[in-house]
């Protein structure tokens, strides 16, 4: 099913870099409430996100919830590597059914899609903490197999050493939205990509989703 859209894309702003350097966390202060930036303009689609306002600028004309994606995205925008505790935050509100819009579920999905792809292969541990989670696993632990069910997905084995390659393959098919996600470096066209393909249905959608689609 075709999942609501907060609305078109707009191009917000001239092209032009800012000095700002960082992120900083989102705050209730007014500047960052209404996404100014006092004599100076969000940048173009090659500039870098590199301040909270900005950013939370370029939310406000992706998403309703401006608020929640920008605390996602301040968040995301932070991790190096694989970090579990975000992995969980990312489930929770991907599975979240009320009070959380749709858009930001699935742009927590396509988040979580990412941070997977930054676990190592061989890390078979990390694999099976996951796919226990999104209940590929009837029990957790590296010798007990995959659900059946994946064999009618195209998957060709349940051992979760067979397993993982093909799953991580799968996911990668849409690396070249994942390659363009830098950190506090990222462009704001790497961003909206990222935002555009969050609202498709992903790999995990349906893994995710499956009770609770509007």
């Amino acid at each position: 099913m075709k999942s609501p859209i907060d609305g078109p894309h707009r191009h917000v702003g001239k092209p032009g870099e800012l000095a700002d350097t960082n992120l900083f966390p989102l705050t209730n202060r007014p500047e960052v409430v209404s996404g100014l930036l006092r004599g100076r303009e969000l940048g173009g689609p090659s500039s870098r996100i590199s301040s909270q306002n900005r950013l939370f600028n370029l939310l406000t004309t992706e998403f309703d919830d401006a608020h929640r994606a920008c605390d996602l995205f301040d968040e995301f925008l932070q991790q190096e590597t694989y970090n579990k505790s975000f992995c969980l935050k990312l489930l929770g509100v991907a599975r979240q059914g009320t009070g959380i819009h749709w858009s930001i579920r699935r742009l927590a999905t396509l988040m979580l899609e990412h941070q997977i792809l930054r676990i190592h292969p061989d890390n078979l541990d990390d694999f099976d903490f996951l796919l226990a989670h999104l209940n590929l696993k009837q029990a957790p632990g590296v010798s007990h197999c995959v659900v059946g069910s994946v064999l009618r997905e195209g998957y060709s084995a349940t051992n979760l050493g067979r397993f993982v390659p093909e799953f991580r393959r799968k996911l990668e098919r849409l690396n070249r939205v994942h390659d363009g996600i830098r950190g506090r470096s990222t462009t704001e066209a790497a961003l909206i990509d990222f935002i555009e393909v969050s609202r498709q249905d992903c790999r995990l959608s349906h893994k995710l989703f499956a009770e609770s689609r509007p």
